[in-house]
């Protein structure tokens, strides 16, 4: 469990470390179906699975039609996926908490 902890922070900083660019917006939809498969691949219960299928929906459809996409919306699916993770990984911490007492 402290592994796929450990993994999890990996792929919220990895995510945090992508930048949206104005004019290619493929290489963050890349990095973000991957850090998902990641997140798919982990032995972690609660809402990261989820969010995870909804990462990658969502990257794939941004990714269909990036060409019609303007920047911000990238930028605001980064950082809601990002958040989304981080509370997640909070309630992880927490139950583990509760678990250890």
């Amino acid at each position: 469990m402290d592994q796929a902890r450990g993994e999890l922070q990996q792929v919220i900083e990895t995510l945090k470390q992508q930048r949206v660019r104005q004019s290619d917006f493929k290489p963050v939809l890349d990095c973000v179906l991957v850090q998902a498969r990641v997140l798919r691949g982990l032995a972690i219960s609660g809402q990261v699975p989820l969010i995870a299928l909804h990462m990658e929906a969502r990257a794939r459809q941004l990714h269909r039609i990036r060409n019609s996409v303007r920047k911000f919306f990238v930028d605001d699916f980064l950082a809601e996926s990002i958040a989304h993770l981080e509370r997640a990984q909070k309630e992880q911490a927490r139950s583990g908490d509760a678990l250890s007492r």
